[in-house]
């Protein structure tokens, strides 16, 4: 699969990725797509079926969010439903998918079955190397984000097979 890494820091929020592409028990290649992308005020991360996330990427708008409105209700009431819409139309639904979403300084997960989770902590992880990141970054909290998140996945990557090197880090600021 993966691993994309989260933080939350004052000045915006930070996400990593590697540069592995696998299927099954088969990897295939370091990639030139990036797992992770900005789309206006809103920072992507994604594991599992690159497919949905060409689609996510490349098709999917998110609906427009008004700046009194909590992220977590729209999260809830907006962005996942108008997801599930637009992927219902286009795969069969047995698709293994985890995005996360960077979205007015809060971190959310949203994960195949269209659940968000918000995160209480200053970061998260999602994919295959997700619990061994979660364990650096709950142990380097005087590091920078930067360093957090490198760190972070270069213990994924020793230790989990589908996880490999470059590592790219996008910010978008608060």
């Amino acid at each position: 699969m993966t691993c994309i890494v989260g933080i939350i820091d004052k000045k915006g929020i930070y996400i990593g990725a590697d540069s592995s592409v696998s299927a099954g028990n088969t990897q295939f290649a370091m990639s030139n797509n990036k797992k992770i992308f900005i789309d206006n005020d809103m920072i992507f991360g994604m594991a599992g079926d690159y497919a949905i996330f060409q689609e996510f990427q490349y098709r999917f708008a998110p609906p427009d969010c008004d700046t009194d409105r909590d992220p977590l209700e729209y999260m809830l009431n907006s962005f996942a439903p108008a997801l599930r819409e637009q992927f219902e139309t286009v795969f069969s639904g047995d698709n293994e998918f985890y995005i996360m979403i960077g979205f007015r300084g809060r971190l959310f997960q949203l994960d195949k079955n269209y659940a968000i989770i918000e995160t209480s902590l200053d970061f998260d992880a999602i994919g295959s190397g997700e619990d061994i990141a979660r364990g650096v970054l709950f142990a380097t909290p005087d590091l920078s984000p930067q360093e957090r998140i490198k760190l972070a996945l270069t213990a994924a990557e020793r230790f989990t097979c589908f996880v490999r090197k470059p590592f790219i880090i996008k910010f978008l600021h608060s």
